[in-house]
């Protein structure tokens, strides 16, 4: 139960801590683009499949897909906004790991999108109910 609490006294003390800023650094981009990662992850809930009307969105997986990709572009400027080799140098390397993890989901994926026939999540829901389906393209990747 007390965990719980633990996600708002985690934020709490970030919002604390004193904000240091490297002398060579963009500051401007090097404030701005934690921020723009935050608003970037929490716009992944607007893909969510959700039974209100309202809310539907028609290709959803393409928006998922699209808003996952750009998890690169933040990741390379904040390495460039640091304006230090080290740190950029990291962020090449976070950002061809990211590029790399994506291509294997989206390689995962595009079996049920192919079978289902549509790239909304909500439609997707209601074909995928056998979860056999699910498993092939697991399999032929545990497989090779």
């Amino acid at each position: 139960v007390w965990g719980l609490f633990q996600p708002f006294s985690d934020a709490l003390k970030l919002f604390t801590k004193e904000k240091i800023i490297p002398s060579n650094s963009n500051s401007i981009l090097y404030v701005l683009i934690s921020p723009l990662g935050l608003i970037l992850a929490l716009s992944m809930w607007v893909v969510y499949p959700s039974l209100s009307p309202s809310k539907f969105i028609m290709f959803g997986l393409l928006l998922f897909f699209c808003l996952s990709a750009l998890n690169v572009y933040i990741t390379m400027m904040a390495g460039w906004a640091s304006n230090s080799k080290y740190s950029f140098l990291g962020s090449i390397r976070a950002a061809a790991q990211t590029i790399s993890y994506e291509i294997s989901m989206i390689l995962i994926v595009i079996f049920p999108v192919m079978v289902m026939m549509t790239l909304c999540w909500n439609e997707g829901m209601t074909v995928m109910s056998c979860p056999s389906l699910m498993m092939l393209p697991l399999a032929c990747i545990w497989i090779s």
